[in-house]
C-alpha cells in the first residue's frame, strides 16, 4: 500500500483584506493573535494605538513610515513648482533621492524582524514557523515608498518610472505570498472607478498605481476579503456588489460575517492537518 502525499505543512494562508478607511481592518488583527497565532506586523502607517491592549507577547510591530517628509524639503518643492516650467521639472531629479530609504528599510526590515515594543530580534520572516503571521498594513504605504525609491520628491514622474515603481511593489507582493511560508496578510485600501464623462459609478478595487497592477495583485492571494461598515458594524464580504476580484479558499462565499480571522484560521489548520488528494 502506497503513503499518502505530503501535507502541505509549509504553507500559510495568503489573505489580502481591503476596504475604506475606518472599516476595521487593523481591529482585525487582534482576531488572528486570539486564533492562537504569534502576529508580527509591519506598519507603514500609524496605526499601532489600535491595537494598543494587545499582549506585547504575542502581538508585535514594526512602525516604518512610507515618506517622512520635512517642511523644508516640501517648500522647495513647491517653490519649484511655482517658478520653474513643465519641462525643467520633468528633466529634474531629485538630489536627495538617496534619502527616500523607505522601500529599502521596509524589505530590510523583514530581513531580521525586530519589535517596536519590546526590542526583541526574531530573525528573517521567510523562516517563521506555521505558529506565526506576518501582517502588512499597508499596501499604500509601500506603493509610496517604492515610488521615492525610483524618483525621491520630483513632482513630475515619467511613465518608465511609474513603471519602474509598480514593478519593485508587484515583486514584494510576490514575495510575500511567495517566500514567506508562514501566514501572510496585506492589508490595502479601496479605490472607486466612475466614468470621467457620467460621473456613474463602475466598480471598487484593490487600490494600487496604475491601470494594469491593480487587477494583478488579488491573483497571489487565497482569500481576497472586502471589509465596510454597516452603521456601528464592521464586516467582511467576499460577495459584495460592485467589488471585483473577490475570492475565499477557506471560507467560500458570503455576503457578511463578524470580521475574524478565527474560522479562517481553523479552516486552514484542517486543510494542513488532511493528507491531499
Amino acid at each position: 500500500m502506497s503513503s499518502p502525499p505530503p501535507r502541505p505543512s509549509n504553507y500559510g494562508f495568503k489573505t489580502l483584506l481591503f476596504g475604506a478607511t475606518g472599516s476595521g481592518k487593523t481591529k482585525s488583527i487582534e482576531t488572528l493573535a486570539a486564533a492562537g497565532l504569534e502576529v508580527f506586523i509591519v506598519f507603514t502607517e500609524n496605526g499601532m494605538a489600535t491595537l494598543r491592549e494587545t499582549d506585547p507577547a504575542r502581538v508585535h510591530w514594526r512602525y516604518l513610515p512610507a515618506a517622512p517628509s520635512n517642511f523644508q524639503d516640501l517648500a522647495a518643492m513647491a517653490l519649484n513648482i511655482n517658478t520653474l516650467t513643465q519641462k525643467q521639472l520633468a528633466n529634474m531629479t531629485d538630489p536627495k533621492r538617496g534619502q527616500y530609504r523607505q522601500y529599502i528599510d521596509m524589505l530590510t526590515a523583514l530581513t531580521n524582524y525586530k519589535c517596536d515594543r519590546t526590542g526583541k530580534e526574531f530573525g528573517p520572516v521567510d523562516k517563521f514557523g506555521q505558529d506565526r503571521v506576518v501582517v502588512f498594513d499597508s499596501l499604500s504605504g509601500a506603493a509610496l515608498a517604492a515610488l521615492n525609491l525610483v524618483t525621491g520628491s520630483t513632482p513630475l514622474r515619467s511613465k518608465s518610472e511609474w513603471g519602474m515603481s509598480m514593478d519593485a511593489l508587484e515583486r514584494f507582493v510576490v514575495a510575500g505570498c511567495m517566500s514567506i511560508q508562514c501566514p501572510f496578510v496585506l492589508i490595502a485600501h479601496e479605490t472607486r472607478h466612475t466614468d470621467e464623462e457620467t460621473g456613474a459609478f463602475q466598480g471598487i478595487s484593490v487600490a494600487a498605481p496604475g491601470q494594469k497592477l491593480a487587477p494583478k495583485i488579488p491573483l497571489y492571494f487565497d482569500d481576497v476579503i472586502y471589509t465596510f461598515r454597516r452603521s456601528k458594524e464592521w464586516l467582511w464580504s467576499t460577495n459584495y456588489p460592485g467589488v471585483t476580484d473577490l475570492k475565499s479558499r477557506h471560507l467560500g462565499i458570503f455576503d457578511a460575517a463578524p470580521p475574524s480571522f478565527a474560522p479562517l484560521v481553523a479552516e486552514w489548520r484542517k486543510q494542513v492537518a488532511a493528507p491531499t488528494a
